[in-house]
């Protein structure tokens, strides 16, 4: 791989996409969509490599699970053993800069001596069920975007916009990819000062996505989660219930929020300030409402602006940081998470830049976000504050659960970049894995919320 001289490689295909101006977008025609089926993934990403041989080909993904897997075990790493290729330091920084995002650069040089990246060779593991592909391919013909960029119509269960125009749909696209129908499971958050110390919150997360499903319920609901804390004792029975439906404009996001109050007794109450930049649940106010599964709610107080395809070093096929062997406690170290834990691999992304419009606010004037062609998971996010300072970093370390067809967080961290704290979310010691389920439609209602919380 050549490392001196690098160039940032953009896509003839993309500078097309860029002259589409607007947010609203008009579905491809069946002529179009066919190159889901030829030059492009069924999602919309490129299957031939790069010309270095340094990006594979995508042949399918990884669909079959390895000898090491257990059935309703955590997902065991089918690379172990495999040494990185190259390692980036702060040394080294300046030869790759062309593929990092300015979050690695700042964590390099901030912690010349701690911090580094190990970089494996590319893996296209990504695959969904063909069900997801034929319903991609039917919703690059018909999905539509609104002139605002606040709804989604005429699409459903896979990414909406296969073959994007604009940032608008590429963030769509995020928030709409298959992760199942629904699930639960258990989720341990760190909040970690500059010392290294670690206080620890732990949730059930319950997932139901109607979308998924192929069935919006009445009010549109394309997703809804509920959170319930388990641990500390003195958090116990702390929840979140949040509803997100597809028309944003008509039904702006739901929230239901049961805190513990001395002297009063437990009540589910309406949730009247959630979203965009409030504190997230219990988060030290690291992390904010909209930074959940890396961008959550609605687009509207952002101009999005699509910037390019790029070759990235990216977290990738993180299945050390998920497969049990080590506890939370191990990843966590002074001013960022273990790096000797952490798989990186050269990958295509999207670029898609946020940009505050003059008359919105937000503690986050702009965001640079870097969405996997494949999934379209986003895998980081650049995060500037009011002085268009680069303030915070966001990482996502995924993994493919082979054996559902579905790519899933491994670990999500939240980096203050001038603080040296950081927030780090990841699958719960005591919880084997996710729990592919689906809900009756109670537990999704703030009684039915109240009932299902421990005392």
């Amino acid at each position: 791989m050549r490392v001196r001289g690098l160039t940032m490689r953009v896509l003839c295909a993309t500078l097309t996409l860029l002259s589409a101006a607007g947010p609203a977008s008009a579905k491809v025609s069946e002529g179009d969509a066919q190159q889901l089926r030829t030059r492009l993934t069924p999602l919309g990403g490129e299957r031939a490599g790069n010309e270095d041989g340094t990006i594979p080909e995508w042949r399918g993904g990884l669909t079959a699970p390895p000898p090491c897997h257990a059935a309703n075990g955590r997902y065991c790493d089918p690379n172990v053993g495999e040494k990185p290729y190259v390692t980036i330091t702060a040394g080294t920084r300046e030869e790759w800069r062309d593929y990092l995002s300015a979050g690695h650069i700042a964590l390099l040089e901030a912690n010349r001596k701690t911090y580094r990246m190990e970089l494996f060779r590319s893996q296209r593991t990504f695959a969904n069920p063909g069900a997801v592909y034929d319903a991609a391919f039917q919703n690059a013909t018909k999905a539509t975007l609104s002139p605002t960029g606040s709804a989604v119509r005429d699409a459903s269960v896979a990414v909406p916009f296969p073959i994007p125009k604009n940032g608008n749909e590429i963030i769509w696209n995020h928030k709409l990819r298959w992760r199942g129908t629904g699930y639960r499971r258990g989720v341990t958050q760190a909040s970690v000062t500059p010392s290294g110390e670690a206080h620890l919150v732990s949730f059930r997360e319950d997932a139901d996505f109607p979308y998924a499903r192929g069935a919006p319920d009445e009010d549109g609901i394309a997703q809804q989660w509920l959170w319930v804390a388990l641990q500390p004792e003195r958090l116990k029975g702390f929840l979140l219930l949040v509803k997100e439906s597809l028309e944003q404009e008509a039904l702006p996001q739901q929230a239901w929020l049961q805190q513990q109050r001395e002297n009063e007794p437990r009540r589910v109450r309406r949730g009247k300030t959630f979203g965009f930049d409030g504190p997230a649940l219990l988060s030290d106010d690291l992390r904010f409402d909209d930074q959940f599964d890396a961008y959550f709610g609605s687009p509207e107080r952002y101009t999005w602006r699509l910037v390019a395809k790029r070759e990235m070093v990216v977290p990738y096929n993180s299945y050390a940081l998920h497969s049990g062997r080590r506890t939370l406690r191990d990843l966590i170290r002074p001013a960022h998470m273990d790096p000797t834990l952490a798989r990186y691999e050269l990958h295509r992304v999207w670029v898609v830049e946020a940009i505050l419009k003059p008359k919105d606010l937000h503690r986050h004037k702009r965001r640079t976000f870097y969405f996997d062609e494949d999934s379209w998971q986003i895998l980081m996010v650049d995060l500037y504050d009011n002085r268009d300072k680069l303030w915070r970093f966001q990482e996502i370390h995924p993994v493919m659960a082979y054996d559902k067809a579905i790519l899933m967080p491994a670990v999500e961290l939240h980096y203050d970049l001038g603080s040296s704290r950081y927030l780090l979310l990841g699958a719960d010691e005591k919880d084997a894995e996710r729990v592919e389920m689906g809900f009756e439609p109670e537990l999704f209602t703030p009684s039915g919320a109240r009932k299902s919380a421990p005392e």
